[in-house]
């Protein structure tokens, strides 16, 4: 399902966020700083005076390594500090959407059984493996790795259900495997049977050009994307956009796109 309308959009309650429209095409890059920050203003003056959401809690998913040189974008250099520990929270926002109706949404509910299948995981614990005796997966485990909750469980936490939830979303779909969040008809490898959706009948909100991504990968990304992470998940347990998508009232997903 694309939304490329406004009647889609107004299914799911939604808008599109019209004040960046253009500005990506906009060249060279310094101008397009400049309209991104114009756009950035008006869209605010905007957003702020929509309301407020209802509820928002975070509780702690896990910690994994991340590269340090990756984390701060080049800008610190520490060869003694290859790695940084970086924390993955879920949260939980309670808001209205445009058509007056409660809404719950979790943000980055990441279980990381499907975050360790991301090539750039598995081969670090694969590397680790070899070490003597195992040490570097140990190490690494000791040092960067600590596990908090899973989604699921996370809900129990905040005192909700499954059923509970309407929506999902990411900033970008790197090191997840949505079949683990929206079920599939098909058995993941290693697995004895198809899995079962975590949230009951939520639906992930994705840009369309993210789940490209992961529907065939580029060879600079092979490494952030679980392979093969959408088969036997149902694409009507997925809506897609293709722009900036404000969900309701005080709340807004914006995207990142690789």
């Amino acid at each position: 399902m694309t939304i490329a309308h406004m009647s889609a959009l107004e299914a799911i309650g939604a808008r599109a966020i019209p004040e960046f429209d253009g500005v990506h095409d906009v060249w060279p890059r310094g101008k397009r700083l400049a309209a991104v920050r114009e756009a950035a203003a008006a869209y605010k003056a905007r957003f702020t005076s929509q309301g407020q959401i209802h509820a928002v809690r975070s509780v702690d998913i896990a910690t994994a390594p991340y590269p340090t040189g990756f984390g701060f974008h080049g800008a610190a250099i520490a060869p003694h500090v290859p790695m940084i520990s970086m924390m993955n929270r879920m949260t939980v926002v309670e808001y209205d959407d445009f058509a007056g109706r409660r809404r719950l949404l979790v943000f980055e509910p990441t279980v990381p059984a499907g975050s360790a299948e991301a090539p750039f995981y598995r081969n670090l614990i694969e590397l680790g493996e070899k070490a003597p005796l195992g040490l570097g997966s140990k190490l690494t485990e000791a040092l960067y790795l600590k596990y908090y909750n899973e989604p699921q469980d996370a809900l129990k936490v905040l005192g909700l259900t499954a059923d509970d939830i309407d929506y999902a979303t990411f900033d970008h779909l790197h090191v997840q495997d949505p079949r683990m969040i929206l079920g599939s008809s098909t058995t993941i490898p290693g697995e004895t049977a198809p899995r079962t959706p975590i949230f009951g009948a939520a639906r992930l909100l994705a840009h369309s050009r993210e789940l490209a991504t992961l529907e065939s990968l580029h060879p600079m990304q092979w490494a952030w994307y679980v392979e093969d992470g959408l088969d036997g998940v149902d694409p009507d347990s997925i809506v897609s956009f293709d722009h900036l998508l404000q969900v309701g009232s005080g709340e807004g997903v914006v995207p990142r796109v690789e």
